[in-house]
């Protein structure tokens, strides 16, 4: 599902790999301009997490991304996980 995120940048993670397969990611925290405002952490992926080079803390951003859900049983439990992950950033 896509999903577009506007809103000023709080802030940038660092670069987090995982496993032996090359997974990377890194993620930033957008405060939205709502009267009432929300913060999302919107993941950036692979080749995505270059986009991030163009940002600042601080700036406003629109953020084109894809709602992904995954879900998680062990035992009696069950969970399900929501990601944002950027395929796109612009200034906004």
């Amino acid at each position: 599902m896509k999903v577009t995120v506007v809103g000023q940048i709080t802030q940038i993670g660092a670069v987090q790999e995982f496993g032996d397969n090359g997974f990377k990611k890194a993620e930033v925290i957008v405060k939205t301009v709502e009267e009432r405002p929300n913060f999302y952490m919107v993941e950036f992926t692979y080749d995505n997490i270059d986009l991030i080079k163009k940002i600042q803390e601080g700036d406003n951003v629109k953020i084109t991304c894809g709602l992904n859900g995954r879900e998680y049983k062990k035992d009696d439990k069950y969970s399900v996980f929501m990601s944002l992950n950027a395929w796109k950033i612009e200034a906004a």
